[in-house]
């Protein structure tokens, strides 16, 4: 009351309803709940403010307060109202969905996307961007005719590692042998398996020759050895990574991060698969541009495309604007939310509650 009365006429009505208003004094207990109560009441009449229970106060509070933060600082334009309130509703209701109090641009799931065609076409996406990658690579190294062999291959190879349906941003470098072990071992023997099995393929379709045939046996050697050295890259990458970054500073910091260690990655990658083809007598050059192409996507290179496909999905949808962080900078600054680190959370858990149970329009 003593905080009321020194701010002046601009919320007498407010001061004078708190003093009748039981159900007022319940939520004003709260300092920011108050806080809201000012900036949501200011300049109101007594009569603005009719008899209500508790959630018809609650809702009739944030109503305000939403429409007065909306025209907060002359009620720029940048956004119009419709579509600012739909995103904050879409984001209130993924947010209570998934049990989370802080969003982060990077933590956005596939299983984001609300309808199954969505899913479908993020699915295919993805798919068609790896074989595309392959067959790019590909073409460098291998005949015309041998291409569709070559791209089954590739997005079985990088669908079978990768996954579709979880985006992990490679975000920190920290050495773990841990991951280390578990990683080369398995990317030895898969990655082994994987060059055996693709250059005897490549035989069976293309060079039907008895599998005794000393040219046969050589080449398969030669394959693998080179897929241990990719599976070796692929668990040398591996033991490299961290889960997570410690502290968040800036909006999508972890996509940023991925991008950034793909190309340290790609280096590695590429001096390891140079080196194979040398010891093989293979085109280093090719082979080198292929080991690079893999490390780019082995070290956070798919992360960040499939982030970018889910963002892009999600923004022809209308779920979300293509630049999320400044309309999320925008939200902020409207007092919506409050930016913490690189993340942000509703200023308070009743006001994501009330986003959340208002309707997708």
């Amino acid at each position: 009351h003593q905080y009321l009365t020194k701010a002046g006429s601009e919320l007498v009505a407010l001061n004078t309803a708190l003093q009748a208003d039981t159900t007022l004094q319940e939520l004003a207990k709260s300092p920011l709940m108050l806080s809201i109560m000012t900036l949501a009441y200011q300049g109101m009449s007594v009569t603005d403010l009719p008899e209500m229970n508790l959630e018809q106060r609650r809702q009739h509070l944030f109503d305000n307060y939403i429409q007065r933060m909306l025209n907060r600082r002359g009620g720029n334009l940048q956004y119009s109202k419709s579509k600012a309130i739909f995103w904050l509703i879409w984001l209130a209701q993924k947010l209570s969905q998934q049990s989370q109090t802080v969003f982060l641009i990077e933590r956005m799931q596939p299983s984001w996307l609300p309808k199954t065609w969505q899913k479908a076409i993020y699915g295919l996406s993805i798919i068609l961007t790896f074989i595309s990658l392959g067959g790019l690579i590909g073409m460098l190294i291998f005949p015309l005719n041998r291409m569709l062999f070559l791209l089954t291959a590739t997005g079985l190879l990088f669908g079978a590692i990768f996954g579709i349906n979880r985006i992990n941003p490679v975000e920190n470098l920290k050495w773990s042998w841990k991951n280390a072990k578990k990683n080369l071992f398995w990317g030895v023997i898969l990655g082994s398996l994987w060059g055996l099995l693709l250059k005897i393929l490549h035989y069976l379709f293309f060079h039907p020759l008895p599998f005794n045939n000393p040219y046969v046996i050589e080449s398969s050697l030669r394959g693998l050895v080179f897929g241990l050295s990719m599976g070796l890259t692929y668990g040398l990458i591996r033991g490299l990574t961290s889960p997570s970054i410690e502290t968040r500073t800036v909006p999508n910091q972890g996509i940023w991060r991925s991008a950034k260690n793909a190309c340290v990655f790609s280096a590695i990658a590429f001096l390891v698969a140079c080196a194979a083809a040398e010891l093989l007598q293979w085109r280093v050059l090719y082979w080198g541009i292929f080991g690079l192409s893999f490390g780019l996507v082995a070290g956070g290179g798919e992360a960040c495309i499939k982030h970018f496909i889910l963002r892009l999905i999600l923004s022809l949808g209308g779920y979300i604007p293509w630049n999320y962080a400044r309309f999320l900078d925008w939200a902020t600054e409207r007092i919506f939310l409050q930016k913490v680190g690189g993340g942000y959370i509703f200023v308070h858990r009743s006001l994501l509650e009330h986003f959340a149970k208002m309707p997708l329009l």
